[in-house]
């Protein structure tokens, strides 16, 4: 009988069938122990990647409204994730619930921006990915997703009861370029030197994403390989 997460992987894997091949570009594959895998949020369908070709159990920081849908919302409670709200004011139990899931040496996913980012636009990162990292000791993993423009279309669906419009891949490749290992160091403690982490972890993140699509430039696609753990 299928766990929870096991149950959300195989349906990760049926949309990867169907619209979208993970690829592996980068410092793969990742250290064992406690670790925040953080990345850029430009594809609606970036989060159906990533447990693709990550063999341990992932623990993404999750919009708390999934949690509210009849299905997807007890598989995702059940399966171990986290629901973060989206308010200032009320992340404090998500960040808890992530600081004791690395204490007891799991890995982590985070969107560090806190919302999708359309393709060519940047906003500030929020500072928990560096505060978490800071707390438990846990290196951060920056990941840089990126689908080419041809193979994205934008897609309206109905959630609790809004109409709600996103990117999502419909065919081709999703490259998932890792970078290597990296502790913020705790020069200072307060808000401003944060943000200057969190600014800098971002940098290194869409590095990753404008390296990618340099390398698709000068690659032939035969060449390609898609890499996935089971």
């Amino acid at each position: 009988m299928f766990t929870a997460y096991e149950t959300l992987k195989s349906i990760a894997k049926i949309y990867s069938v169907l619209f979208a091949r993970p690829q592996v570009h980068g410092c793969f594959p990742l250290p064992p122990g406690p670790k925040i895998i953080a990345v850029n949020h430009t594809i609606a369908s970036d989060a159906l990647q990533i447990p693709l070709v990550i063999k341990e159990k992932l623990h993404f920081l999750t919009q708390a409204n999934l949690f509210m849908l009849p299905i997807l919302g007890r598989l995702l409670r059940q399966a171990g994730q986290i629901p973060v709200e989206p308010d200032e004011d009320k992340p404090c139990a998500g960040m808890r619930n992530a600081y004791r899931d690395l204490h007891d040496g799991k890995t982590i996913v985070i969107f560090p921006e806190g919302r999708l980012v359309p393709p060519g636009e940047r906003i500030p990162a929020r500072t928990g990915v560096i505060r978490m990292s800071l707390h438990s000791g846990a290196p951060i993993i920056p990941l840089g997703i990126h689908v080419p423009a041809q193979n994205i279309a934008a897609l309206s669906i109905h959630r609790l009861g809004e109409k709600r419009t996103g990117l999502w891949q419909i065919s081709g490749s999703c490259h998932l370029k890792f970078g290597a290992p990296w502790k913020p160091h705790a020069a200072g403690h307060n808000s401003a030197w944060f943000q200057t982490l969190a600014d800098e972890l971002m940098n290194k993140i869409y590095t990753l994403v404008a390296e990618t699509k340099k390398e698709l430039e000068c690659a032939s696609p035969t060449l390609l390989n898609v890499t996935r753990q089971a």
